[in-house]
């Protein structure tokens, strides 16, 4: 199955609601479940220097089954 990924970045003060509006959008459209992305923290030193970098803003991000639709 092919799949189409929408993601919404977005800034807000109140995070959480931001995120359930952006979720509930998704949902009414049957998506069953969501990713939400935020910052990463600045790591300790030293630790995790090869990590792999973290999203750059808040997101949610839904998977859409590709179709005529």
């Amino acid at each position: 199955m092919i799949w189409t990924e929408i993601k919404v970045l977005f800034e807000a003060e109140d995070i959480p609601s931001a995120i359930d509006l952006i979720s509930d959008l998704f949902y009414g459209l049957g998506v069953q479940g969501v990713l939400v992305e935020g910052p990463d923290p600045e790591p300790v030193d030293g630790w995790g220097d090869d990590a792999v970098k973290g999203a750059d803003a808040d997101a949610v991000v839904a998977y859409l089954p590709r179709n005529e639709d």
